[in-house]
């Protein structure tokens, strides 16, 4: 069902967001320059059951657990993680 609707709405970064692509291609492909620190911070929330982002969140919940409706808490972890804030996913994009 995910690569149908991925399929379905894709623009060519969408297909690169999965974790499957960003596990076994892109890390393994992109490794930390030793000479760079690293620095993350993660983002979760409840997400209302009338907004846009009620779907993924619901999917992303099952699989990972806390999102913000587009990325989980786990998959936002790089390098010194700072911590979570409460928000959701336009929230940190300003939409």
């Amino acid at each position: 069902i995910t690569r149908a609707l991925i399929q379905a709405f894709d623009t060519p970064a969408y297909s690169n967001l999965t974790t499957d692509y960003c596990v076994n291609y892109f890390n393994k492909s992109t490794p930390n320059n030793p000479s760079v620190a690293y620095y993350s911070y993660g983002a979760s929330t409840n997400v209302p059951i009338w907004s846009p982002l009620y779907f993924p969140y619901q999917i992303i919940k099952e699989k990972e657990g806390p999102n913000d409706g587009l990325v989980s808490v786990k998959s936002a972890q790089w390098g010194k993680y700072m911590g979570t804030v409460e928000c959701d996913h336009w929230d940190l994009t300003n939409r």
